[in-house]
């Protein structure tokens, strides 16, 4: 046995049981050995040593995918009799959402940290990719809640591994020194949006406004600049006219105040002209951590 552990069941805040199945390797990936609490794959010792052995191996060799496929692996969504989707038993209440070859990991990592709703983020056991768990409410929605999640995501642009759609996905266990981890993040619950023949702004979630809100106020109490670069401060626009619509006209002003060319006329004109289509609460918590400002649901916390 690879993996060591009580198998007694976590259950999160959605009273799903946050056990998996796991796997000897890819290889011999059909049947489980076993089940074990997420956590305690997520945070083993002898996964650790292993994934370190792996990562000082050069990338792409023979030596290195022998050594991979070698590896333990686990279902992130569920415990299975087998691994089908016939086969199984208990979801676990958790999806997983991947990145693979991420030109800047931390920045992802980063990013990730700053959503309320992400239980856990790491890097693959290469460590050139991230992936990110989440609690979602209803198991049966398994599907809809990823997509919903893959637009969100690909709306601030960074496009996930679709393959994570299959309940019965596995994922070979991996490390991380300093992971993202809140066990008491968020349950995601919004279904992907019916898609309009023409644009008009999407309501924003609760979570959506209140993590704006709360990092508008930060920014104007202690004066600091996010929108350095033209890009970056339209991005930032269209991620608030996304959110708020055109009633968020006055948020982008005082965002956009701390700059040293700041011209209100010049902010406002600019705001109304955005559509906000496609950009999510991710684009301005990145432009946050950009400039210093602390974690968005921190900010809620704090608050």
């Amino acid at each position: 046995m690879v993996l060591q552990g009580c198998c007694k069941s976590l259950i999160n805040n959605n009273n799903m049981t946050m056990n998996v199945s796991y796997f000897s390797c890819v290889a011999n990936s059909h049947k489980p050995q076993g089940s074990l609490p997420i956590e305690t794959i997520l945070f083993s010792e002898r996964v650790r040593a292993r994934v370190e052995a792996l990562r000082a191996l050069p990338y792409g060799s023979a030596e290195f995918n022998q050594a991979k496929r070698s590896m333990p692996c686990y279902t992130p969504s569920g415990v299975f009799e087998v691994r089908n989707s016939e086969g199984l038993i208990c979801h676990s209440g958790v999806l997983c959402v991947e990145w693979d070859k991420v030109e800047d990991v931390d920045a992802l990592k980063d990013l990730l940290g700053g959503l309320p709703f992400v239980y856990y983020a790491g890097l693959s056991c290469s460590g050139r990719g991230v992936f990110a768990l989440i609690k979602i409410a209803e198991p049966t929605k398994h599907r809809e809640y990823f997509k919903a999640l893959a637009n969100y995501f690909g709306g601030i642009g960074y496009e996930v591994d679709r393959s994570g759609s299959d309940v019965c996905r596995l994922r070979v266990a991996s490390f991380d020194d300093t992971p993202i981890f809140n066990p008491d993040s968020e349950v995601w619950s919004e279904l992907p949006r019916v898609v309009a023949p023409t644009y008009t702004p999407r309501l924003a979630t609760a979570t959506d406004e209140r993590l704006l809100l709360a990092g508008v106020e930060y920014i104007t109490r202690h004066g600091i600049d996010i929108t350095q670069g033209r890009n970056n401060w339209l991005s930032i626009g269209s991620c608030v006219k996304s959110i708020m619509g055109a009633g968020g006209e006055d948020v982008f002003v005082s965002l956009s105040q701390h700059h040293p060319k700041y011209r209100e006329y010049d902010a406002r004109k600019t705001y109304r002209t955005l559509s906000g289509s496609g950009y999510g609460i991710g684009v301005f918590a990145s432009a946050c951590s950009r400039a210093g400002v602390p974690k968005l649901n921190e900010l809620i916390v704090k608050h």
